[in-house]
Parts: C-alpha cells; sequence; structure tokens
C-alpha cells in the first residue's frame, strides 16, 4: 500500500519515509532515519520548515552536510548573503554558506543540550508511577524546549524577527526560490551509504 505522504515532502521520496504504524515493535525499536531524506523536504511553507528542522536535529550531525547542501539549493539569490544574514541572527556567525553550517551546527547542538539525562532515583518517590509520572513530565519538557528551539529557526533560516510565525502551513515570503520538483535538487546530493544516522 502507497503510503500518503505530507505536502512537505516530494513524492519521490517515499522509500526514505517508512509507515512506522505498519512496522513491528522490533523494526521500529531498530528504526533510524537516513540523513538523505533531508533533502527532499520543500521549505516553502512554516509546516515543512519546521518538519525539516525537527528531522535534522533526529538524524543530528551525520545529516549536516545535506541539510546544508539541501537549503543552500533552495536559496533565492544572492544566498551568500542570506546564510550570512542566518548567522548573524543566530549568533552563530560566519559569512557565506559556513554561516549556513554554523548556524545549523549550532541548531542542532542546542536541541541536544535539551536532554535531561539525570532522572531522579526511584527511592526518591512514594511509588514507581509517581517516578513514572516524573520522568514523563521531563521528558515531555524536553520536547517543548526542542519545539522553541524549531520556531526560533525557522524565523532565522526565513531571514525573520523569531517572534513572527506562519501557523496552519501558509505560503511564506523568505529566501527560497520556487521548486515545483525536489528531485532536481535531492539529485545534487551524493551521500556516502555507509553513514549511520545519530541515535
Amino acid at each position: 500500500m502507497k503510503q500518503d505522504l505530507p505536502s512537505y515532502i516530494a513524492n519521490d521520496a517515499a522509500p526514505l519515509f517508512p509507515d512506522v504504524s505498519a512496522m513491528t515493535d522490533e523494526e521500529f525499536n531498530n528504526y533510524e532515519s537516513p540523513p538523505e531524506r533531508l533533502a527532499f523536504y520543500r521549505l516553502h511553507t512554516e509546516e515543512g520548515l519546521k518538519a525539516f528542522l525537527y528531522d535534522v536535529y533526529w538524524i543530528g550531525y551525520p545529516g549536516l552536510f545535506i541539510a546544508v547542501n539541501h537549503v543552500w539549493n533552495l536559496l533565492i539569490a544572492p544566498r551568500a548573503y542570506h546564510c550570512t544574514l542566518m548567522g548573524q541572527m543566530s549568533g552563530a556567525g560566519g559569512a557565506g554558506k559556513q554561516a549556513l553550517v554554523n548556524t545549523l551546527k549550532q541548531f542542532i547542538g542546542e536541541a541536544l543540550e535539551t536532554f535531561e539525562y539525570d532522572y531522579p532515583a526511584v527511592s526518591d518517590f512514594e511509588n514507581l508511577e509517581a517516578w513514572h509520572n516524573r520522568c514523563m513530565a521531563m521528558n515531555m519538557g524536553q520536547d517543548q524546549q526542542v519545539q522553541l528551539l524549531v520556531d526560533k529557526y525557522v524565523a532565522i533560516l526565513n531571514g525573520e524577527p523569531v517572534e513572527r510565525l506562519h501557523p496552519n502551513g501558509e505560503l511564506i515570503r523568505g529566501p527560497w526560490k520556487p521548486l515545483d520538483n525536489l528531485r532536481d535538487a535531492a539529485s545534487l546530493v551524493d551521500a556516502p551509504s555507509d553513514r549511520s544516522p545519530a541515535g
């Protein structure tokens, strides 16, 4: 059965976005997102940019080259100027494409810093359910922090003030050139298949 992909993902990317609901528990636990899938996001909507950045965070540093290349390919001219602006707005610095690298690298680093690895000891709680509730609250807090970072970096990639958001997937006016078929941009990315995604 063919999977229906969201509108912000190119249709020819279906093999890179498997239907996780159809996976067995073992398949799901062993699944790692391939970095190559980062090259198939449409960055012209708020929804697409958010999904792209969340996937950049999830895949991590192994997908950095592909993410930078994909953003660069979709920028309108002058691309180096837009990237320098991104570097300035994010505080990552740099000029041209290096500013884009610095910005996405900083995003990944900030997102990874949101993890709370020090779970409390079970013995500190009245019962196992209280401990579980505390751990789940910590996880939800971490997810909210990541979502705030994604919102911040969506604005940065668009060259807009961080406060301005585009809810409901409306078209955004950013530094993006129109692209009807992302296969053209994706073909420019030749990633080695022996790379393993970040966990």
